[in-house]
């Protein structure tokens, strides 16, 4: 298991520089949807511990045998995530005709909030659904901005 590093973060951003997304707006929704399905899963895992019962079918991720070290990965997965895909995303909306102005205003809004949750993340801080519930509101609160703007992705 890879401990949770800042530089994890950055070498995600740099390692999407290389491949620049087009537009933002559809991987925002498609990270918006998996950070859903991870709270989800972690809400499996919970009534699982409660009731030592699992149905293994509803289970997307993990089997109950390997649910802790899904858990212990939650961290990795969201600075990779943050890094790779969030914040690039923000800067490829341009490719959504999303003003300049607002994707510099989208920014400088979320970018110290994408850190500070990275950070946390790095510092072995384990409150793993705290982490995928503010990874989660922070691509939910951007999409909502955009939404109300007048952008949307239609899947």
């Amino acid at each position: 298991m890879n401990t949770p590093s800042l530089s994890k973060y950055y070498e995600k951003i740099d390692e999407r520089a290389l491949n620049p997304l087009n537009t933002g707006l559809y991987k925002l929704n498609e990270i918006n949807e998996l950070l859903e399905e991870y709270l989800v899963e972690l809400s499996r895992i919970e009534a699982y511990k409660k009731t030592r019962r699992a149905d293994v079918a509803t289970m997307l991720h993990c089997t109950p045998s390997d649910a802790q070290v899904w858990i212990r990965e939650i961290p990795n997965l969201i600075i990779e995530v943050m890094g790779y895909d969030v914040l690039p995303s923000i800067t490829a909306l341009k490719g959504d005709s999303v003003p300049r102005s607002l994707i510099i205003s989208l920014s400088e809004k979320y970018a110290p909030q994408i850190l500070s949750l990275v950070k946390q993340c790095a510092s072995r801080i384990n409150n793993q659904k705290y982490q995928l519930q503010e990874a989660h509101r922070i691509t939910q609160s951007i999409l909502t901005t955009l939404w109300i703007l007048g952008y949307d992705f239609d899947d």
